[in-house]
């Protein structure tokens, strides 16, 4: 029971965190065309997605682990 509860744990926070990195990247993407194509529009709309997807992986990070020992699964 345990190997469950922590392989889907890491499922879990690994999914958050390719979700974040994937709004991360897209973020940085939009910035660098911006800059590229000298759109400041489109650089300002990049950065909150970058800042956005770091946030996602940070909480995932941090707040899978506790909300699992919140729920009283252990590992």
């Amino acid at each position: 029971m345990d190997a469950i509860i922590s392989s889907a744990k890491e499922i879990l926070t690994g999914l958050l965190s390719a979700v974040g990195a994937g709004f991360a990247l897209w973020g940085a993407f939009d910035v660098a065309t911006g800059f590229s194509q000298h759109n400041a529009a489109k650089q300002e709309a990049g950065i909150p997605k970058v800042i956005g997807g770091v946030a996602v992986i940070a909480i995932a990070n941090a707040l899978i682990p506790k909300i699992f020992e919140f729920l009283k699964f252990t590992t």
